[in-house]
């Protein structure tokens, strides 16, 4: 399921925090991006742009939210670097309903915004970051660790008992709850709610094991990322 960006309006504007920081990532052409953002004009205003992007990110199966928040640094802050219009150009001449025509043009954004951490009073957290409080799933095959506070990506439809299908696309993910587990939205409140979830113990691992884990994947995404800025 697609989210349109109001929805993300609604929900980012209700966080708050003492700077906005966004998690900006390549692994895997995954943007991941973690925004608790304090309530304010300049936080509704880079929200808002974001959001007027929608109708230059339409792929087939959804709006593209995370190529059109790349192109919101490019906005705000590379209006009139030189390089930014070769990004466009890559993302309007690209088929950019497929991988690779994302990857490139999430590249070439990169490529510009050049391992910047800090923008006015936005902060990226880099890869691995243990300030960032959301990951995808699928990214150590669904182990998590206790310092992990949120899995992404945990759609019921990807669930998958197939172990080649797993190996193969990274779009579906073992399930980390036991199989007979079943979601009760109205018991989960206080003080019960943690009964709800009830854990696969095969996927939990320690914090250094799931750390390392995201380290050699960010190493190997980091090397594909200087790659494809080769052929830019």
């Amino acid at each position: 399921m697609s989210i349109n960006f109001s929805v993300y309006l609604s929900l980012l504007s209700y966080f708050h925090s003492q700077k906005q920081p966004l998690t900006l990532n390549f692994p895997l052409v995954k943007l991941t991006y973690t925004s608790p953002f304090r309530n304010t004009k300049y936080a509704i205003d880079f929200i808002q742009d974001w959001i007027s992007l929608e109708d230059n990110f339409i792929r087939n199966y959804g709006v593209n939210d995370q190529a059109a928040i790349h192109q919101t640094f490019l906005n705000r802050f590379y209006s009139n670097y030189p390089r930014k219009k070769k990004c466009e150009r890559i993302w309007t001449n690209s088929d950019y309903n497929t991988i690779e025509g994302h990857t490139r043009f999430v590249a070439c954004a990169r490529s510009v915004l050049n391992d910047t951490l800090e923008f006015d009073r936005i902060i990226i957290y880099p890869k691995g970051s243990h300030k960032a409080w959301v990951r995808d799933v699928w990214l150590t095959g669904s182990e998590w660790a206790p310092r992990d506070f949120m899995l992404h990506d945990m759609e019921e439809w990807k669930i998958s008992n197939d172990p080649e299908q797993l190996k193969r696309d990274h779009l579906y993910f073992a399930n980390p709850f036991i199989a007979e587990a079943v979601f009760h939205s109205t018991l989960c409140i206080f003080p019960n709610g943690l009964k709800c979830w009830k854990y696969n113990s095969t996927f939990i691992k320690s914090n250094k094991l799931i750390d390392r884990k995201i380290k050699n994947i960010a190493d190997k995404i980091r090397l594909e990322y200087l790659e494809i800025v080769k052929t830019l």
